[in-house]
């Protein structure tokens, strides 16, 4: 399910947004691009403004390029993206991403992806529902002007839809950017994890198919019961005594710049409130009968994580012959923010993974 053709006019190489054209509409202000009419509210929503926020990229010192974007759906959704190209790309297949729960797209997200950047890898990372924000003056009047912005952005909360978003701004960006259109890569983290299983299930409907998914700590794959919920009480003191261990071996520089992972608005608080139930209903796990039987996965599963529920997700993929799960040392939050992850996850999208295993 396409939401529209995307073509390059004059003779700007790939990249150039001042080429683009949609096929719908046309670009008609500064830096706004109009992907497609607005439609009543269906069941997928779909794409209809790009915007770039800033007029020039963030270079990094080894040359690769970071853009930020504002993407605006037809439910009333705004989520921001950051865009990171690589000075030396070694191949034209995009990883797609989105943060963890409580978490946005600066700091340890953006960290990531500069490190996948680095080795060569072009890599979108798409915001969720209550981070993009306009000033709180805009917020106010918008609120009061349409509080039904408020209810739509809130009842578009959740794993699937979000799963759609992430696909469509997939399709926009990897035609705009000359990648590959027929092909993505996954990554994901905790909820980026989770949300990655149901781009798993859904990307087949855009005729996208997923090369390789690494799933870092995905959680409950089942819905809160009071099993889970001692699960996740006794979770509390493990991630205490290896957020210690680990914060020991964080170099200052990586410290200083964790707390801007978090989003701590008043606006994100309530929003990041209302993500929960997606989170805790099972939705991750129902994802699973929907993912192609031979799709290459890897799911990193940590030592001293109850809540990611390993032994769950080695039955619920005990019949797919591509999926690994892998162990290693830690609990859930010192287990993402280990530097090994995403080395590992480097080693993983090059298919040398298996290297690592004795390392963690």
């Amino acid at each position: 399910m396409s939401v529209q053709t995307h073509t390059f006019s004059g003779e700007s190489a790939p990249g150039d947004f001042s080429a683009y054209e949609s096929t719908r509409r046309p670009r008609t202000d500064e830096g706004v691009f109009y992907v497609a009419e607005k439609t009543q509210q269906e069941s997928v929503s779909q794409l209809i403004e790009v915007s770039e926020k800033y007029s020039e990229a963030r270079i990094d010192r080894n040359g690769s390029q970071l853009h930020r974007y504002r993407l605006e759906f037809s439910d009333g959704v705004k989520l921001n993206a950051n865009m990171y190209k690589p000075a030396r790309p070694i191949n034209k297949t995009l990883v797609v991403q989105t943060p963890a729960w409580s978490t946005g797209s600066r700091g340890h997200n953006q960290a990531t992806q500069r490190k996948l950047a680095y080795a060569g890898y072009s890599s979108l990372l798409v915001g969720h529902v209550g981070e993009e924000r306009d000033t709180a003056r805009q917020e106010i009047a918008s609120f009061i002007s349409d509080p039904n912005r408020t209810v739509d952005e809130l009842r578009a909360i959740s794993l699937e839809k979000q799963s759609h978003h992430m696909l469509q701004a997939a399709e926009y960006f990897t035609n705009i950017l000359d990648l590959n259109t027929s092909e993505i890569n996954v990554f994901g983290e905790s909820r980026g994890a989770m949300t990655g299983l149901g781009i798993l299930a859904c990307a087949q409907s855009y005729g996208i198919s997923v090369r390789k998914a690494m799933l870092v700590a995905p959680c409950f794959e089942t819905g809160i019961g009071k099993e889970v919920m001692r699960e996740v009480a006794s979770q509390i003191p493990l991630e205490l005594i290896n957020m210690v261990r680990t914060i020991g071996k964080v170099s200052f520089q990586r410290l200083i710049r964790y707390p801007s992972t978090i989003n701590i608005s008043p606006k994100s608080f309530v929003y990041e409130a209302a993500h929960a139930s997606t989170l805790f209903n099972g939705d991750a796990g129902r994802f699973v009968k929907d993912i192609p039987q031979l799709q290459d996965i890897m799911i990193l599963a940590f030592d001293n994580d109850l809540a990611g529920q390993r032994s769950r997700w080695r039955r619920a993929f005990s019949e797919f012959p591509n999926v690994v799960i892998q162990s290693a040392p830690g609990a859930h939050i010192s287990g993402i923010v280990d530097r090994r992850t995403v080395a590992l996850t480097e080693d993983y999208l090059a298919g040398t993974a298996r290297k690592l295993r004795s390392v963690r």
